[in-house]
C-alpha cells in the first residue's frame, strides 16, 4: 500500500456493521458506540439477520463485525464461518448474553478476535 493510501486509511472512519436481531439491544449497542470518543469516527450499519449482514459485507468494506450468534437464520458459531466466508480479512468481535466459556472459547477457535458477553437483561 502507497504511502498517501496508508495515509487516507488511517483518516478514514472505522466502518462497524452490526449484526443483531433485536431491536432494543442494536439501539443500546450503537447509541453507547456513537457515545464514544472515537478518534477516526465511526459509521455504523445494522444488520438483522445474518444473510443481511454477509449480503452487506459482500457489497462494502466493513473493519470490524459485532456479531450476536443467536440470530433467525443462523445460530452458534456457525455465524463466524458465514462472515468470514463473506470478508475473510474483517475483524470480528462476537456480543452474546451467554455467559459460556466453551462457546467462547469456542468463537475463538473460529476466527473471532474477541467475545464479549452482555450483563443487561434485553427488552426485546
Amino acid at each position: 500500500m502507497s504511502e498517501a493510501n496508508q495515509s487516507a486509511a488511517a483518516e478514514a472512519p472505522l466502518r462497524l456493521l452490526l449484526v443483531e436481531d433485536s431491536k432494543f439491544d442494536a439501539k443500546l449497542i450503537q447509541t453507547y458506540l456513537r457515545s464514544a470518543d472515537a478518534p477516526r469516527g465511526l459509521e455504523i450499519s445494522h444488520a438483522s439477520r445474518l444473510q443481511d449482514g454477509v449480503d452487506h459485507l459482500k457489497a462494502h468494506h466493513c473493519d470490524c463485525v459485532l456479531l450476536d450468534l443467536g440470530l433467525p437464520d443462523g445460530e452458534g458459531v456457525d455465524n463466524i464461518e458465514a462472515i468470514l466466508g463473506a470478508a475473510p480479512d474483517v475483524a470480528i468481535v462476537v456480543l452474546t448474553g451467554l455467559k459460556n466459556d466453551k462457546v467462547a472459547t469456542s468463537a475463538l477457535q473460529q476466527g473471532a478476535q474477541d467475545y464479549i458477553c452482555l450483563l443487561y437483561t434485553s427488552q426485546s
